[in-house]
Parts: structure tokens; C-alpha cells; sequence
């Protein structure tokens, strides 16, 4: 449950670091979330 509540800030904070950029924000906050998966499943096969 902490790490959906982390991911929602840092996705919110990448977002406006991206805007105030002139960078398009869903971009960003997508790419977020995708590394969060991917380093979550690269965990996985890592640990077992």
C-alpha cells in the first residue's frame, strides 16, 4: 500500500518537473510508472 501512495507522488512530481519543462507531462508520468513495473519485476527475477 506504501509503494501505490509513493508511486502517485513521485508520478505527480515528474509531471510538474516535466511541465515546467515544456516537456508533455502524461509522457513523463508515463514513463514513471513504467520503470517502477519494470524495476519491480527485475526485482522479482533477481531475488529468485
Amino acid at each position: 500500500m506504501l509503494e501505490i501512495i509513493l508511486l502517485f507522488f513521485l508520478t505527480r512530481k515528474n509531471g510538474t518537473l516535466a511541465e515546467q519543462k515544456g516537456e508533455p507531462k502524461p509522457r513523463w508520468q508515463l514513463y514513471t510508472v513504467l520503470a517502477w513495473f519494470g524495476l519491480e519485476i527485475m526485482g522479482v527475477a533477481l531475488g529468485s
